[in-house]
């Protein structure tokens, strides 16, 4: 795999010949304490030869609230997804895979938001899978973001805020999260294809979903269509939609490449 493709494939589940893969972003990091601790999380576990993190839901302790706890995990999460050289995945999405996603992860990482007099506190710990041992610890301050904060703006560079493609941008964010289902049922169908295979594509499927959210909703959604008994089936009118979809973000890689 040359370093010249615009996508990287951080692992392949094997399941009849490759029926999931996860990328890594190239979307901006977060700033701040969390770009801080993605960043010593991503350094330690590549200290031991490891790429591969498994994010467990996080817990409220003292007075935190589960919602606060909820919102650190995302939030560190998606910063670590948007690292390069690093996969991430949701530790409940993995765990819907059964035996092929615990193969799959090789450092667990939890953690535990804390409310104190001095403030709202996430501490981290890590866990070498292939040993169950631990590996560090540390915290940051959890301070967490108004739920209204539009995160695709907030994540983009900031000369592409007020552009056209901006505006595309986030039409695709919107279209992607309501089509995401066919998306799934379509590449699960695809993946069930005699002669199918991953290495034929310039893009991996769900690369295009920049949303950490749902491109962790892709992958389940993928998996489980792939390993269902039934056909894996799309209507008429789904496909003509997600044809005109595939061809909108065709168009927007081409139009905007400082946006990819």
């Amino acid at each position: 795999m040359t370093a010249g493709f615009s996508w990287c494939v951080r692992f392949a589940v094997a399941a009849l010949g490759a029926a999931l893969l996860l990328l890594c972003s190239a979307a901006p990091c977060f700033a701040g304490e969390y770009e801080r601790a993605a960043g010593q999380l991503v350094k330690a576990a590549g200290e031991r030869g490891f790429n591969r993190l498994a994010i467990s839901s996080f817990t409220a302790r003292d007075q935190a609230a589960p919602g606060e706890a909820a919102q650190a995990q995302q939030r560190l999460s998606e910063t670590l997804y948007s690292m390069p050289g690093v996969g991430v995945m949701d530790a409940p999405v993995l765990e819907k895979m059964r035996e092929r996603g615990r193969l799959w992860a090789q450092v667990l990482v939890r953690g535990q938001v804390y409310r104190t007099s001095a403030g709202l506190f996430l501490v981290i710990k890590t866990f070498d899978l292939s040993t169950g041992r631990p590996m560090g610890i540390m915290q940051i301050n959890a301070g967490v973001e108004p739920d209204n904060f539009p995160r695709d703006l907030r994540d983009a560079p900031g000369g592409l805020k007020d552009s056209a493609c901006a505006k595309a941008s986030d039409e695709l964010l919107t279209a992607n999260l309501a089509a995401v289902d066919q998306k799934a049922r379509y590449w699960a169908a695809r993946a069930r294809e005699p002669g199918f295979s991953y290495s034929g594509l310039d893009r991996a499927p769900g690369s295009e979903l920049k949303d950490y959210a749902t491109q962790q909703k892709f992958y389940a959604l993928l998996n489980d269509y792939y390993g269902q008994d039934a056909p894996v089936t799309l209507t008429p009118a789904e496909r003509t939609g997600l044809k005109e979809l595939m061809e909108k973000e065709t168009a927007f890689r081409r139009d905007c490449p400082e946006a990819r």
